[in-house]
C-alpha cells in the first residue's frame, strides 16, 4: 500500500510541515494504476515541500537511468566536455545498444567528452556510457559521490558490459524511487554541481530522447523540463527486468517537481507498461497543481 511523507523540499532544510501531503486522492489512484499491473513499481514524488513515497522498500533496478549518475560523476570530477578521450576499437562493442557504433563502426577513436555525454544521456548508448565510466575511474568512484550528496538508498557496481555479459547483474545497480528522486532535486536546485555545471547537466537531461514516452507523455509539454530513462532486456521467461524514468517538471506557481517510477520484474506488454508512466504521470501533476 501507499504511504505519504512529509520531508524538505527544494533548497530547504529539513523539516516537517504541517500539510498534510500533495493529495490524498493520489495515493488511491495511483494504488489502482500499480494493483492492476503484474509487475513491482515503485514511485516518488517531490513537490511543494513534501514527497509522496509508494513501494521504497523494493530494490529497483536502476538500468539506464545509472548514465544520469555518471554524467554527474564526470563533471564533479573537473572533467571539461570540451576534451578529447580515446576510445579504443575493442571498447566499441558490436552487440550492444550503441548509437555511437553505428555512426563511427568500431574503429579506433577520438572523442570529445561532450559527444559521449550527449551520446550516453540523451541518447542512452551504452558504449559511451562504459568509456564515461572508465573516465571517472571506475564505477566505485561514480558510486562514492552520489553518496558524497547524502542519498544512501541505492548501489552502483556494474557497467553495461557486465549486465549485457551476464542479466543477472542489472539488479546490481539500484535504488529506491526515493533516493533517485532526490538525486534528481540535489541536481535541479544546484546543490550537486557547481552552476556552470548544472546548467550543463539540465541541457542534456531536457534534450534527452530516449524513453519520451513515459512520464513525459503524462506531464503538459510546457511544464516537462528534463529526465533520464531505462530499460533492460527481458529475461527467458519473458519478465523485464526493469523500465524507468526519472523526471522534472515546472509547476504553475513556478517551483519544480520530481518524479521516479520504476517498474520491475512485469511480464506485461510494453504498451501496457507505457500507460502506467502515463497515468502516474499525469495523476501526480493534477495532485501537484491541486496542493
Amino acid at each position: 500500500m501507499l504511504s505519504v511523507l512529509l520531508a524538505s523540499g527544494c533548497g530547504h532544510s529539513a523539516r516537517l510541515t504541517s500539510k498534510k501531503g500533495i493529495d490524498e486522492g493520489l495515493a488511491h489512484t495511483v494504488d489502482s494504476i500499480i494493483s492492476s499491473h503484474s509487475g513491482r513499481t515503485g514511485v516518488a514524488l517531490i513537490a511543494h515541500d513534501t514527497m509522496f513515497v509508494s513501494g521504497d522498500s523494493l530494490k529497483l533496478p536502476l538500468m539506464s537511468i545509472f548514465k544520469l549518475h555518471i554524467a554527474m560523476a564526470i563533471l564533479n570530477k573537473g572533467i571539461s566536455p570540451d576534451s578529447t578521450v580515446h576510445i579504443a576499437a575493442e571498447n566499441i562493442r558490436p552487440d550492444t545498444y550503441s548509437p555511437l557504433r553505428d555512426s563511427t563502426g568500431v574503429r579506433d577513436i577520438e572523442i570529445s567528452v561532450d559527444r559521449l555525454m550527449r551520446y550516453s544521456v540523451c541518447r542512452s548508448d551504452n558504449n559511451a556510457c562504459d568509456a564515461l565510466i572508465d573516465l571517472a575511474g571506475g564505477i566505485s568512484e561514480v558510486d562514492d559521490y552520489i553518496r558524497s550528496l547524502g542519498i544512501s538508498d541505492f548501489a552502483l557496481s556494474e557497467t553495461e558490459h557486465s549486465m549485457h555479459t551476464d542479466l543477472a547483474a542489472c539488479y546490481n545497480n539500484h535504488s529506491s524511487a526515493t533516493a533517485l528522486a532526490r538525486l534528481m532535486e540535489s541536481l535541479y536546485t544546484g546543490r550537486a554541481l557547481a552552476p556552470e555545471k548544472t546548467a550543463y547537466m539540465l541541457g542534456l537531461l531536457g534534450t534527452s530522447s530516449t524513453g519520451r514516452e513515459k512520464i513525459a507523455s503524462g506531464i503538459p509539454s510546457h511544464a516537462f523540463l528534463g529526465h533520464k530513462s531505462g530499460l533492460s532486456d527481458r529475461l527467458p521467461d519473458g519478465l523485464r527486468i526493469a523500465s524507468g524514468d526519472v523526471a522534472a517538471f515546472c509547476l504553475p506557481d513556478s517551483t519544480t517537481a520530481y518524479l521516479a517510477i520504476i517498474v520491475m520484474d512485469s511480464a506485461e506488454s510494453d504498451e501496457v507498461t507505457t500507460r502506467l508512466f502515463t497515468e502516474i504521470a499525469s495523476a501526480a501533476y493534477g495532485a501537484c497543481i491541486r496542493q
